[in-house]
């Protein structure tokens, strides 16, 4: 019998892996269709505190190491549905096979929604602005969204970039108004309301992007802030979702959940790995308590 099923393989996950595999928990990690997270959609790292100028990949190949030197089992498996039975969870996996385990930590994290336009995979397009922001340093960005996140990015861009140029795809913002005018008086910030993006340009990284109104923007960057998508649906029956479908808590001793799937207030590395060591944390007291 498995102590703990890991379900999700981005930070949070293999930290929680590497706290329950280090206490001597047997530990699997079903790591989906790839291994690492939204890590691997991130070309660099420069905050994660000791590891400077770690590409994602290379992020990511460190924890799957470190999780791996304590004992625990990575699986490339999906998770298909979960389920209780006599205090024990069942896991079956879209490959047809059944899992058991005593916990589970679940941390499947969360997906950016894209825009679904031309060119949205090329060098330049960034989900996470305090993550790649600083690679911008005098460049001109373009910052897509009309809420808090966009409005925050915006901001945070304008210290770095030389300009910003935020594209509101609706007439209304949906963030506060002081954030909002507090954006609008910013010198290096310009506004374009009700505009979209039709294509991204350039041949391997950025050039421009291209405006449903026929404008040519000349950027390097574009960050999208137009939301996420919980990977969520599996734990549905374990956990309290809020409105959005982000977990907001476990309902049923043994399961735990970690990392963007829980609606942090902010998207790091650093914030996810700690999430992920209190979750396997708290399943290795609940093994103890057994």
């Amino acid at each position: 019998m498995i102590d703990t099923i890991i379900v999700g393989s981005g930070p949070a996950g293999l930290s929680a892996a590497l706290y329950t595999s280090r206490a001597g928990l047997k530990t699997v990690v079903l790591t989906g269709e790839t291994e690492g997270g939204l890590l691997l959609s991130t070309e660099k790292i420069d905050n994660y505190l000791g590891l400077p100028d770690y590409t994602g990949n290379a992020l990511a190949d460190a924890f799957l190491s470190h999780a791996e030197k304590f004992g625990a089992q990575l699986l490339h498996e999906t998770v298909d549905t979960i389920e209780t039975h006599n205090n024990r969870f069942m896991l079956q996996l879209v490959s047809g096979e059944k899992m058991f385990s005593k916990s589970v930590v679940f941390a499947t994290g969360s997906t950016p929604r894209k825009l679904g336009v031309p060119g949205e995979h090329l060098d330049g397009v960034s989900y996470c602005a305090t993550c790649d922001g600083l690679f911008f340093e005098d460049e001109h960005v373009a910052v897509v969204g009309g809420g808090e996140t966009a409005v925050e990015d915006a901001l945070y861009l304008a210290q770095v970039a030389s300009s910003v140029h935020v594209l509101v795809r609706s007439s209304k913002w949906r963030a506060t108004e002081p954030a909002v005018q507090k954006l609008l008086t910013h010198p290096r910030i310009t506004v374009s309301m009700e505009s979209s993006i039709v294509s991204i340009d350039g041949t391997d990284s950025v050039k421009s992007v291209q405006l449903d109104d026929g404008r040519q923007l000349s950027v390097t960057g574009v960050f999208m802030a137009i939301g996420q998508e919980p990977n969520s649906s599996v734990a549905k029956s374990h956990v309290t979702l809020f409105a959005d479908g982000f977990i907001q808590c476990s309902n049923v001793p043994g399961f735990f959940v970690a990392g963007d799937v829980t609606k942090p207030e902010h998207r790091q590395v650093a914030i996810a790995v700690g999430d992920g060591a209190r979750a396997g944390i708290d399943a290795t007291r609940f093994m103890l308590q057994k």
